[in-house]
């Protein structure tokens, strides 16, 4: 990227910031990600580039489905397919509808995400590529499970993995096993399911793929709790937790929501800046004509009687006019449309400012509970006359807290950091 920015190479610059965007994704930085796709995005929308601005719609989507911001993702998905049908592409085509298909699964739609699915596969059978038709059985067979057509799930699942290993793909390979496990352990087959398990972490591990490693642990603490084996259950739970931090999503759905904010500010900039030199490119060949014309009107004189020129001078002052007034409707009509981008923005912003207010509202919900889970500093005085208690979280929610409790003789103070 830096050599490409150095040589002004846009096209492998959008690239660049695409590869970016798509590691990032991968790798659960979800933040960082959504930055680089928005800088490939402005690219490839200079370059006219349709594909381009396709394939990057659907990468903003997947981030917003993985946050299930589903109304954010529909529309990126959406505006990604529409693309795709202007260019006419199959394999863009395919694209579009298998993450239209993972929006429908998000919203629990399955029926619908199935049919989006096998829409999809159509394009791929077209033109074959062994990476797109594992990622499409694996969709297909999770599909599957989520209306209990366990034994369909399976055959999917398994021409899933047939294509993982033949591509050498290991997060995919990864994927596929995790949620193997998880259908042999609702069918409680057991044996098959940890199995399965077991090797998608080790496959995970070995990628060190975050959102992947995720699911592992939760799959893995879901199967050792249905066993009734609380070690390993709580062990797997608290890797899994350790993964997924609530507010971290929190945050970077601002984030998200904010790069996107200016990406659009920054577009309608560029609208308001455009219209700006075509005022200026209109009243520079206004200006040129009016030269010509008297020119025009200079050699007239000596050809052309002189009502004739006071004639022809009438008529020119009419287009001069009327140019005029044609060029000032255009100008009005265009501060119109400026003030209706303004209004665009400002409500974006509003609605920004509206995420923001319900995230600090539940977290001051969420101090509301804590405080009244810890224990009352009165009855800690009675029993120590010097006491006093701290308690000063860094933000609105501590990450520590304390616990007082009496056992026969015996008085417990414990002083915990939750996170550690």
């Amino acid at each position: 990227l830096d050599i490409f920015s150095i040589n002004g190479d846009m096209e492998n610059m959008a690239a660049s910031h695409t590869l970016l965007c798509d590691i990032l994704y991968s790798s659960g930085f979800d933040a960082d990600a959504i930055d680089h796709c928005l800088m490939a995005l402005n690219l490839y929308t200079n370059l006219e580039s349709v594909e381009g601005q396709s394939n990057l719609y659907n990468s903003i989507g997947r981030i917003y489905l993985d946050l299930e911001q589903f109304d954010e993702s529909y529309q990126h998905f959406n505006q990604a397919y529409y693309l795709a049908e202007v260019e006419n592409d199959p394999s863009l085509l395919s694209e579009c509808l298998r993450y239209l298909g993972q929006y429908y699964h998000g919203i629990k739609e399955f029926e619908e995400a199935l049919e989006n699915y096998d829409k999809a596969l159509i394009y791929v059978y077209k033109e074959p590529d062994i990476e797109k038709l594992g990622y499409l059985f694996l969709d297909k067979g999770m599909a599957n499970t989520g209306l209990g057509q366990y034994d369909s799930a399976v055959v999917n699942l398994k021409e899933a993995l047939f294509y993982a290993d033949s591509s050498y793909n290991l997060e995919l390979r990864a994927k596929v096993y995790s949620e193997l496990g998880s259908l042999y352990s609702a069918i409680e087959k057991y044996d098959i399911a940890i199995v399965f398990l077991k090797q998608s972490l080790f496959v995970a591990q070995k990628i060190n793929a975050d959102p992947i490693l995720e699911q592992c642990y939760k799959n893995l603490a879901n199967f050792y709790d249905q066993q009734n084996d609380t070690e390993n259950a709580l062990r797997y739970f608290k890797l899994y937790t350790s993964h997924k931090d609530t507010l971290f999503s929190n945050q970077s759905a601002i984030q998200i929501a904010e790069a996107e904010a200016i990406y659009d500010l920054e577009q309608k900039n560029k609208q308001i800046e455009m219209l700006m030199n075509e005022n200026r490119i209109r009243e520079m060949e206004a200006g040129r004509k009016n030269m010509i014309n008297i020119w025009l009107i200079s050699v007239l004189v000596f050809v052309f009687i002189l009502t004739m020129l006071l004639y022809r001078q009438y008529r020119i002052q009419n287009k001069v006019n009327q140019a005029l007034n044609d060029q000032k409707n255009a100008i009005n009509q265009q501060k119109i449309e400026i003030e209706i981008q303004k209004e665009s923005i400002e409500k974006a912003n509003s609605i920004l400012a509206e995420k923001n207010k319900q995230i600090t509202d539940s977290l001051e919900y969420a101090k509301r509970i804590q405080l009244s889970l810890l224990p009352d500093s009165e009855q800690l005085r009675s029993k120590f006359n010097d006491s006093f208690i701290w308690f000063q979280p860094r933000d609105i929610v501590g990450g520590d807290f304390y616990w007082y409790a009496e056992f026969k003789n015996t008085i417990c103070l414990v002083v915990l950091d939750c996170s550690g």
